[in-house]
């Protein structure tokens, strides 16, 4: 009864060595675990390591996202750029066959041997 420390019957690996050791419970539920200092600093510092990393990836990804956007903008000038260009063609062209037009029209007049 007096290693049975919770009275359910049964007699736990921890009750009997504290009752050897004559400790108490609260003693035994209380005392370090070992010295797990070195494994805490190693893990602390690949955790560093690993959130340096992160902060450069969400920084690449900022930058990543004001070049798209900037290139969205180039991409709308362009196109606009490439309609002005279009038009301009179209209007050149027009010119051309209204020049030829003409040009065949006074050619005709000139060869013309009635009218002469």
């Amino acid at each position: 009864k007096v290693i049975d420390v919770d009275n359910n019957g049964c007699m736990s690996m921890v009750e009997f060595l504290a009752w050897q050791y004559k400790k108490q419970p609260s003693m035994v539920a209380a005392a370090p675990q070992g010295d797990n200092a070195a494994a805490v600093a190693a893990a602390q510092k690949k955790m560093e390591s690993v959130q340096k990393a992160m902060e450069e990836v969400r920084l690449a990804m900022e930058n990543l996202k004001k070049q798209e956007a900037r290139l969205a903008e180039e991409e709308k000038t362009l196109a606009k750029l490439k309609a002005e260009l279009e038009a301009a063609i179209a209007e050149l062209k027009a010119q051309q066959e209204a020049y030829d037009t003409k040009l065949a029209s006074l050619d005709a007049i000139a060869n013309d041997e009635s009218a002469s």
